[in-house]
């Protein structure tokens, strides 16, 4: 029976959690000090110590209503007062982390859509809080995502769940391409499956052999399947036995694009088969993890960034964008470019230059990025990102947009009109870049239980061995801090916790097998499956 090979799990995936993630935007400058923030009817106002300014589209006005005491409040009318009630206060704390300055006290806040102001210590902040998507299945590295009408198959280095109801239990894991081909439905997860709904996957012997390498991707070219593997490039006959087309490198995507077939590698070849015969059509000086076609534009993403070409001529090869350890780029209905990062997931704006952040800090994994109902979704080391692109369109982009060339054109009416201001600026600065400077020589400092010493990778790399550390969200958890801290304290080190866990892991995995450990033995102490170990081993 299917079901034998099913874990009906409902709520299998935790309940959908609406997430913030909120941003620096500015600093908004006044004369004198700000003493609070609040609202009134979706207006804003700042008391200052020369009075009360009201924001007008870009502009704070000073209002010619005059007040004697330090606050100004607002309930059925505007009030003073000497002190701020507790009613009006803010507690900072939870993003202290935000805040450029060490006071973080009797301050207050006003949320107007996705702007959010805090005033505090005298100074008056501006941030965004991206609500334009939903994070799902924090607590898994989502590999995949296919999306048809009542299907959805969810790929994961822990698991492949289907209709979120349903946790696969063979194959136990995937790092390859859930494709449907001719009406079936196939998975490349180190060896070929194919799916049989609504939960069963069998394996195809013939599908991979040992010298072809892993399964990681099938597309259909000119009537027939191809199959990417790690070692080889290969047509697919009738009995789904290999024919290899290429090979001699380490492959990591295939796209029929035109009426060719493109594949590229780990050392940045990329080739070109017409049916006939392999020719290369260019080499980049950097691993290219993908390969994305848009009208007559390929976009090849790498560990320098974005290149592109025109059709297949090779000679109008050009950098888009300089995005280190890019994974993949997508394009919406809307024309907005994404690309996501081991750093990060950005946006391009149609027709804009400036590439934007719109979730940091999170490491997106390769392949992991699709299209399906005016929705993104982008899977990480951390989870799924759902996200609304019309929704970002409307508020986000305008919002941000708005905000840039504002905040552009207010700093330098305030450097020529308030030399106050830019005193108080660049003492800011300094004091920030003073901040960075010793943070960066005294190491990264991470909360504990006990003290917050300076840490070092080493400790680090201790820690994880020591308490047996498995994932990232582990690693976050034992220093009492979550996943998007961790992310950012890790850029002290230049590189992220995922990238560091692994190799941490694996050199643990060869010190134990160097030692005669049983390989059952190791897997249980790293984490990682035999299958994984061995490959990377």
């Amino acid at each position: 029976m299917k079901n034998i090979y099913l874990y009906f799990l409902f709520f299998l995936f935790p309940c959908v959690a609406f997430s913030q993630d909120t941003n620096f935007v500015t600093k908004h400058v006044f004369p004198t000090p700000v003493r609070n923030v609040f609202a009134v009817n979706d207006e804003v106002y700042v008391k200052a110590g020369n009075g009360l300014y009201k924001l007008e589209g870009s502009k704070w006005v000073l209002q010619k209503m005059k007040f004697k005491k330090t606050y100004v409040f607002y309930e059925k009318g505007f009030y003073e007062g000497d002190y701020l009630a507790n009613r009006q206060q803010f507690n900072a704390e939870s993003m202290a982390y935000l805040i450029p300055q060490h006071s973080i006290s009797n301050a207050s806040k006003v949320d107007l859509d996705d702007r959010l102001f805090v005033s505090v210590g005298g100074s008056l902040f501006e941030y965004v809080v991206n609500k334009h998507y939903n994070h799902l299945n924090a607590t898994i590295s989502v590999r995949d995502i296919y999306l048809e009408d009542g299907l959805k198959v969810v790929s994961s280095y822990s698991g492949i769940y289907i209709n979120d109801t349903i946790k696969v239990m063979k194959p136990g894991y995937s790092n390859g391409y859930f494709r449907k081909i001719r009406n079936k439905y196939y998975l490349s997860a180190d060896h070929l499956y194919e799916f049989i709904p609504p939960g069963e996957f069998q394996i195809i012997k013939s599908g991979d052999n040992v010298f072809a390498g892993y399964s990681r991707k099938l597309v259909e070219y000119r009537n027939s399947i191809y199959s990417l593997n790690t070692k080889s490039v290969n047509r697919l006959d009738s009995n789904f036995e290999l024919q290899p087309i290429h090979q001699g490198f380490e492959y990591y995507d295939m796209e029929v694009v035109g009426d060719k077939l493109i594949f590229c590698t780990q050392t940045g070849e990329v080739f070109v088969y017409d049916g006939q015969k392999v020719s290369q059509l260019l080499k980049l000086n950097t691993r290219i993890r993908d390969i994305y076609a848009f009208k007559n534009t390929i976009y090849f993403s790498s560990e320098e960034g974005v290149f592109t070409i025109n059709g297949l001529d090779s000679s109008s090869l050009k950098q888009f964008t300089q995005t280190p350890f890019t994974v993949m780029v997508l394009i919406d209905a809307l024309r907005n470019t994404w690309i996501s990062t081991e750093n990060g997931l950005f946006v391009l704006p149609d027709k804009q230059k400036e590439l934007i952040p719109y979730i940091k800090d999170v490491e997106f994994n390769r392949g992991a990025l699709t299209l399906y109902n005016d929705s993104l979704y982008a899977g990480s080391i951390s989870g799924l990102y759902v996200i609304d692109c019309y929704y970002v369109v409307k508020n986000f982009l305008p919002q941000y947009l708005n905000k840039i060339q504002t905040d552009k054109s207010e700093q330098r009416k305030t450097l020529g009109l308030y030399a106050a201001g830019l005193v108080i600026l660049v003492s800011g600065l300094g004091f920030a870049a003073y901040r960075v400077l010793n943070k960066k020589s005294a190491g990264l400092i991470i909360p504990q239980k006990e003290t917050s010493p300076a840490l070092t990778l080493e400790n680090i790399a201790e820690a994880i061995r020591t308490h047996n550390i498995m994932t990232v969200e582990g690693l976050a958890e034992f220093y009492h801090t979550n996943t998007v801290q961790l992310n950012r304290q890790f850029k002290v080190f230049e590189t992220t916790p995922g990238k560091f866990m692994k190799n941490v892991k694996l050199n643990y995995a060869r010190e134990l097998l160097k030692n005669k450990v049983p390989m059952e033995e190791v897997v249980a102490k790293v984490g990682y499956s035999a299958s994984f170990m061995k490959k990377e081993l």
